[in-house]
């Protein structure tokens, strides 16, 4: 047996994907948005135990505008999710 014996590889050597960050910087940001949405709906409840009736309705249509920005945040959230795991190989693109 004159062969010589085969090579092993290295870790960084082959088939190899590119590093992706975990989670990611979209998700990330998405994640940050939504975390400043709840915790200004927190503060405007607050307010709203404390303010008159004249306040209470333009206080509500605000955490309404608030929730309705928050769901935005999260299908972005929700799409760079997806993104990521079809990028590692999880999913499969639609």
């Amino acid at each position: 047996m004159s062969g010589s014996p085969p090579q092993k590889l290295k870790p960084d050597q082959g088939k190899t994907c590119r590093k992706i960050k975990v989670p990611t910087d979209d998700e990330i940001f998405a994640l940050n948005k939504m975390r400043e949405i709840k915790n200004m709906i927190h503060m405007i409840k607050s307010r709203l135990l404390e303010s008159d009736i004249d306040m209470k309705s333009e206080l509500e249509d605000r955490i309404s505008a608030l929730k309705t920005e928050w769901r935005l945040w999260k299908k972005k959230k929700d799409s760079a999710t997806k993104e990521r795991m079809i990028i590692l190989g999880h999913e499969n693109r639609e």
